[in-house]
């Protein structure tokens, strides 16, 4: 601790370095942790699967139907049991203020397959999860604090979800919430008609379920591929590609985010990396100024394991200081962190600095401590020369050419992480260029369910509810046009099924046409700003009682390739009714910006009104500015409608990119620190060469060296010194950006501008460290040079 005290800017300097290291590095690791390692807060999470519907390639992934969850529960030979459930909205009336609520709809086996925990009361029975008997409810432990106070006796009391009464059966364990945000549990209660032949087109329902005891992953995965073999030949041959997919719960609620997370620890794990390598150089410098010290100690008896066990200690001392400096930097960034990404990242619990993150701090700490001391150990183990070493004329070449070695390997590691940064922005930036089919800007959206009590299901009450709404909507001021829709693009809503075409079935060996489902307004293309490519869209006309039609869209039009397909029928749901085509409109990417458009079929609203619907106000001016006419329209119509998820369609557009943002921003915040801790580097290795070469540079200006030559001299060797492992660089940084090739999207791993232009980045950036070294040079008196030498 003297020997560091003595010292206090070499001490500040490579504290904070080592700290900025660790401290990112332990906050990187608590989301890591949070994210990808704690396991999931249900009973024996390893055996829990999700499972679903597949039509590969052109889709990969499709929801389960009513039927197909039967077909998985009767597959006793591979799971215990399996659940399925589907997320919807409901409104909350009664004591307090109508309030919104996600409501997750379950099957009864919910609570047994994953084992959460009802803390107060009991969960549903087996006969309270059918039609009509399904009238019962379990509150989340954050609804029942929030709007009944915590009062235990909730349980037994009724409450009214879109203006039926429900009896709350229980209370959630707060480790119990799945899906996440979830308020409410409802039994789903399946009719028989959904249950039936007729329902295996409709696929709207997640599927997990649980391994049987014994039941390895693989064995489960050979024994599902067999049940898809069977199931194909029995209810999807008109399907050649139907199959099952199936992956273990955890990998599945983690599969988008795990690349992104460990994208973004790589590149940390290299900014410490390049700290260490600081650390060493800053040790090694010292190390050789402390060369007369270190022969002293050999003169009065000190072996060369001494003078080792020495630096060892300091450097481990230096460690612990920088791992508690790391540590606090990081209990200061994992809140910044954990609020950016509360809605990108589907866990359970935040991160957070814990105990086993500052046993990580302080083992990093220690771990780097002993990497950057072997460096200096080494140099003075070499300590040969006592009679050099204890004169004064000891230039220590060997630390100089250890210091540039060390330099060359911090560039090629900052130059690896600065064109990740790099190649994630210009991925960045093409998905935020494309075009996802409709207007983002002066676009606001809002939430309105119709509770089935007071709009039952008969399409009147309800569609007549949606014509008076947009019409009066339209009317606002400041208003363009207005529409609705029951899914909005780029949410989480889906709805999908197969469909068949009157007079064209299907060709053996070829799929059947597969869309998404979407109820619409007329008015919602022009307020979303979908152009019309054929024919017309939905009109006043086509009511309840008209003729049924649909709007299609570009890619589902695919499946008519003479362009026939205004005029033509197809049925959907129901192969009794079937409607005619009468336009087609361009394509939307509903999933995410970095997938392709899927078919879309729309139905007119007023066919098939669904409870929920998303109003689209196309406005003149400012989104925000209408909202609250908007909300007193909805107000007008019925004062008891909740109105919630009141958004701009831009901000909707931004949540979606929230993942890619956050891994974005992570990556340029390292890049930036391990530019600049290459930039510290090289300033250090030439700040030390010139001390070095005094003698030398005083002998050149002796002679007659022009001051410019012997800038130009020093700038070179930073030049020279970047250049290489700028070299060395390009072959990491290909090589981590092809293993995180998949983060990219619309740029190669190897483009060759990012490379291009990081370099010269990473050129002038080193030259301006090299700089003021190579001015000091410069100003070296030559007499005074000489006499000190």
């Amino acid at each position: 601790m003297r020997l560091l005290l003595r010292a206090p800017g070499f001490t500040l300097v490579a504290g904070l370095t080592l700290a900025l290291g660790v401290g990112a590095n332990t906050a990187i690791f608590s989301v890591v942790r949070a994210v990808l390692l704690a396991p999931l807060p249900f009973a024996d999470p390893d055996r829990l699967v999700s499972v679903w519907h597949a039509y590969p390639p052109s889709l990969p992934r499709a929801a389960v139907s009513a039927p197909g969850f039967d077909d998985l529960r009767q597959a006793r030979h591979i799971f215990d049991d399996v659940t399925v459930f589907s997320l919807t909205n409901q409104n909350l009336t009664g004591g307090g203020e109508p309030e919104r609520l996600v409501v997750a709809r379950v099957s009864q086996s919910f609570q047994p397959v994953l084992g959460v925990h009802v803390a107060i009361g009991r969960w549903f029975t087996g006969d309270e999860d059918a039609p009509n008997q399904n009238r019962v409810v379990v509150l989340s432990d954050a609804v029942w604090r929030r709007r009944f106070g915590g009062d235990p006796s909730v349980v037994g009391r009724t409450i009214s979800l879109n203006d039926v009464p429900h009896q709350v059966m229980g209370v959630m364990a707060p480790a119990g919430t799945f899906p996440r945000a979830t308020d409410v549990w409802v039994p789903i209660a399946f009719s028989p008609e959904q249950r039936g032949p007729g329902g295996r087109g409709t696929e709207y329902l997640d599927a997990i379920a649980r391994l049987r005891p014994g039941v390895t992953m693989d064995q489960a995965r050979d024994a599902v591929a067999a049940l898809a073999r069977q199931l194909h030949q029995q209810y999807y041959a008109d399907s050649p590609r139907w199959t099952l997919g199936m992956r273990p719960l955890t990998d599945d609620l983690v599969s988008d985010a795990r690349p992104i997370i460990l994208a973004v620890f790589g590149a940390v794990a290299l900014v410490l990396l390049i700290a260490c390598v600081n650390v060493a150089n800053l040790l090694l410098a010292r190390a050789t100024h402390r060369a007369r010290e270190f022969a002293l100690r050999a003169a009065l008896g000190a072996a060369a394991g001494r003078l080792r066990q020495q630096l060892f200690v300091e450097t481990a001392v230096l460690g612990l200081l920088g791992g508690l400096a790391g540590a606090l930097v990081a209990a200061a960034a994992v809140p910044l962190v954990a609020r950016a990404a509360a809605t990108a990242f589907p866990r359970f619990d935040p991160p957070h600095v814990d105990p086993q993150a500052l046993l990580f701090a302080m083992a990093i700490a220690l771990a780097s401590s002993l990497a950057f001391g072997l460096v200096p150990a080494w140099h003075v183990s070499r300590l040969t020369d006592l009679r050099g070493a204890l004169g004064e004329g000891t230039r220590a070449s060997g630390g100089r050419a250890m210091g540039r070695t060390l330099v060359v390997a911090e560039v090629a590691l900052a130059f690896a992480v600065i064109v990740g940064a790099g190649l994630i922005v210009r991925s960045f930036a093409r998905l935020t260029a494309v075009d996802p089919g409709f207007a983002i800007s002066h676009r606001l959206t809002m939430r309105v369910t119709l509770p089935v009590a007071r709009y039952p299901r008969d399409t009147t009450r309800r569609a007549t509810f949606y014509a008076q709404l947009f019409e009066r909507l339209s009317g606002l001021p400041g208003v363009a046009a207005a529409g609705g829709v029951s899914e909005l693009p780029l949410g989480e809503l889906k709805n999908m099924g197969s469909f068949d075409i009157q007079g064209k079935p299907t060709p053996r060996g070829q799929d059947g046409p597969h869309a998404d489902w979407r109820s619409a307004s007329p008015g919602y293309f022009r307020a979303m700003g979908i152009s019309l490519v054929r024919g017309r869209i939905f009109a006043d006309r086509d009511g309840a009682t008209a003729p049924p039609v649909v709007v299609i869209d570009e890619e589902a039009a695919r499946h008519w390739p003479a362009g026939d397909a205004i005029g033509a029928r197809i049925s959907i749901d129901n192969p009794d009714v079937w409607r005619e085509i009468v336009g087609i409109v361009r394509s939307v990417r509903h999933d995410a910006l970095d997938r392709p458009p899927r078919g879309t079929v729309y139905f007119p609203l007023a066919q098939r009104p669904t409870p929920t619907v998303f109003a689209v106000v196309n406005t003149v001016h400012d989104p925000a500015s209408v909202a609250a006419a908007a909300r007193a329209t909805i107000r007008g119509l019925d004062p008891e409608l909740p109105i919630y998820d009141v958004r701009s369609l831009e901000n909707r557009l931004s949540d979606s990119l929230g993942r890619r943002r956050i891994a974005m921003w992570l990556l340029v915040a390292f890049g930036s620190l391990a530019l600049a801790l290459a930039a510290i580097g090289v300033y250090g290795v030439l700040a030390y060469d010139v001390s070095q070469r005094k003698r030398e540079i005083g002998i050149r200006m002796a002679l007659g060296a022009d001051p410019s030559r012997v800038l130009q001299m020093v700038l070179a060797s930073g030049f020279t010194l970047t250049i290489v492992g700028i070299g060395i660089g390009v072959g990491l940084a290909a090589a981590a950006a092809r293993a995180a090739s998949g983060l990219l999207f619309g740029v190669s791993p190897y483009d060759p501008v990012t490379y291009a232009a990081f370099a010269a980045v990473l050129v002038a950036t080193a030259i301006a460290a090299a700089y003021v070294p190579a001015r000091r040079a410069t100003t070296v008196d030559p007499m005074t040079a000489l006499r000190d030498s």
